[in-house]
């Protein structure tokens, strides 16, 4: 083969090769972490002061996976409001947000989140005025 053949070969091949690369870049997903980030961003102390809270009760909140659920546990006795966010990293599709709703015990028992992904759970609730903010991972085994 002649040389200028190889080196038409060359340049054919690293087309061929950006070609494949700008059309898979167009398939590429991107989600944001939240659609109203800007806002989210602005109202971020409130995220701080209430992570700072919720640690000085870091033991009565828990968070773990029993078979196909999630159970969360809060401090009991005390009404509460606020909801719970299952963030998955690698897909929007996948998130999934929940009103808190307590037992007595402070018990909640949560269902339907996929099994065999990494979930961020961000959990804020109000009580007795004061907003808490907790963020966990958690992982279902399949």
């Amino acid at each position: 083969m002649h040389w200028g053949n190889k080196v038409m070969l060359g340049f054919v091949a690293f087309a061929a090769m950006i070609g494949y690369l700008v059309f898979q870049s167009f398939r590429t997903r991107f989600d944001l972490v939240e659609p109203d980030y800007y806002r989210n961003e602005l109202r971020y102390q409130e995220v701080i002061d209430g992570s700072r809270r919720a640690a000085a009760i870091a033991d009565s909140v828990q968070l773990s996976a029993e078979g196909k659920q999630v159970v969360l546990q809060l401090p009991a006795g005390k009404p509460v409001s606020g909801e719970i966010w299952f963030y998955c990293a690698q897909d929007a599709r996948l998130d999934k947000k929940f009103p808190l709703n307590p037992d007595s015990e402070g018990r909640q028992v949560f269902s339907g989140i996929p099994a065999g992904i990494r979930f961020t759970a961000k959990l804020r609730w109000q009580q007795e005025e004061e907003t808490y903010v907790v963020e966990k991972t958690l992982y279902l085994a399949p």
